[in-house]
């Protein structure tokens, strides 16, 4: 099975977007400035490309076991 993937310049962007809002929500919540607003998107910064993560994993496991 082959891996494909996004060229190196969309992923170098998509961590440094990661990377800016994840710093924003932070610098943001020690200021004490909409706290629940950055507290969730910290929550999110983290949890959603975990998640994906592990989905990924679970669909190439899964069409490397299938029988069709």
């Amino acid at each position: 099975m082959y891996w494909e993937t996004l060229s190196a310049w969309l992923w170098v962007g998509y961590y440094l977007f990661i990377l800016l809002i994840f710093t924003t929500a932070i610098i943001s919540v020690i200021k004490k400035r909409r706290m629940t607003m950055f507290m969730i998107a910290i929550l999110l910064t983290i949890s959603v490309p975990m998640i994906s993560l592990i989905n990924s994993i679970g669909n190439q496991w899964i069409q490397m076991n299938s029988k069709f």
